[in-house]
């Protein structure tokens, strides 16, 4: 599926411009949050796996999810 970016803003006068970028195949965007850019970078390069999207006893410290 293609990733499309789009990026809204507000300028001084209050006029709403929308800005659409169209990935190229060789290229990913990633959201993150963030205090600042290094900060950010690092967040976009951790390592992801399924344990980072699905709440286990596994990754939660050995808690259960509901306690």
């Amino acid at each position: 599926m293609t990733q499309y970016l789009i990026q809204e803003f507000t300028d001084s006068t209050g006029y709403t411009f929308t800005h659409v970028v169209k990935a190229s195949d060789n290229e990913r965007y990633t959201v993150v949050n963030a205090d600042s850019e290094s900060e950010a970078l690092a967040i976009a390069k951790q390592p992801r796996g399924l344990l980072d999207f699905v709440q286990s006893n596994f990754n939660t410290g050995g808690k259960y999810i509901n306690e």
